[in-house]
């Protein structure tokens, strides 16, 4: 990837800088053991080889070999817990996913034991991925797919749904600590390219939740502020076409899922970003401009909720 191969720290593992986030941080267990290790060799083999020049530093070596011991014992404690609870991760089944794999080689079976519910595709629908049909999909599908992605990258998330989302749609999490370790956010908006200012509040929702990575996907493209905010911040830029070559790096089958869920039913009509149901069109009896506004608006409370019409929208 030209855009992934310019950051140079996510440099390496994989062609898609969304996948290396999953497989970034090691498994909690291995830090602690590794810890308890280099406590133990220092104060029972390193710090007495030190303090025998020293006759005052040398009458103390007894004491600082069982604060070492103590610390040792602790953290293999903490790493051999770690160790019998990296599969008992609490999870929620409809928002959380299996480890991340690399996309396997054309020649290669699909290793997937959680697929998306559209596994079937219907031959109806379109027969493959275009930047026009990823324009197309209104805002909360478009969400959804950036999520479903994330699904058949293996990779564990969760989305915040409707409401306001403070700044992030998507989060990502270890795969066995269930920590927090990244936040996506998504914005279907090809009319117009996405600024400094949301990929600014990107990086303020990121210190916000004292998370490292941040990622931001969109149908469109970014400004050159935002690309450069990104370089310096940590934050992955991913615009219209590059999320297209993601999809078409993943094998045939998770594209077709991909595929078969991003066009059920209907994926074009706004979901009223409130309510949830989908918005019905309208039009301004000053002006005679045509918007879409929620079904909910003449029930009590009304529901306010508007979105411009696209251009070329009937």
């Amino acid at each position: 990837m030209a855009y992934y191969g310019k950051r140079r720290r996510y440099r390496g593992s994989s062609g898609s800088p969304l996948l290396n986030i999953a497989t970034m941080t090691d498994p909690a267990w291995v830090g602690s053991a590794i810890l308890a290790g280099i406590i133990l060799f220092s104060s029972w083999l390193i710090l007495p080889a030190v303090f025998q020049t020293n006759p005052i530093l040398k009458i103390l070596t007894p004491l600082f070999e069982m604060i070492g011991s103590i610390l040792a014992l602790i953290f293999g404690f903490m790493a051999f817990m770690l160790f019998l609870a990296r599969d008992t991760v609490p999870v929620t089944p409809s928002t959380t996913y299996k480890p991340a794999y690399q996309p396997p080689k054309p020649s290669q079976k699909l290793q997937n034991d959680n697929p998306s519910p559209y596994a079937n595709p219907d031959p109806e629908q379109p027969n493959g991925w275009s930047l026009s049909l990823l324009r197309d999909l209104e805002w909360k599908r478009f969400e959804d797919l950036c999520n479903e992605y994330h699904r058949e990258c293996g990779l564990r998330s969760t989305t915040t749904g409707f409401g306001a989302d403070g700044g992030v749609d998507i989060r990502l999490f270890h795969r066995e600590t269930g920590a927090l370790i990244a936040v996506t956010q998504c914005k279907a908006r090809s009319s117009r390219p996405i600024g400094v200012e949301l990929v600014r509040q990107l990086l303020g929702t990121m210190t916000h939740e004292k998370v490292q990575i941040g990622t931001f996907i969109t149908n469109g493209t970014f400004t050159k502020p935002a690309e450069e905010l990104a370089k310096e911040d940590r934050i992955i830029l991913v615009d219209g076409k590059h999320f297209i070559e993601l999809i078409e790096q993943l094998p045939a089958l998770s594209q077709a899922r991909l595929l078969a869920f991003a066009t059920e039913g209907d994926y074009t009509t706004p979901s009223c970003p409130h309510c949830g149901i989908k918005m019905v069109p309208r039009t301004n009896r000053k002006k005679g401009n045509k918007f879409w506004g929620c079904k909910n608006y003449t029930k009590y409370p009304p529901c306010k909720q508007i979105l411009q019409m696209r251009k070329g929208t009937d």
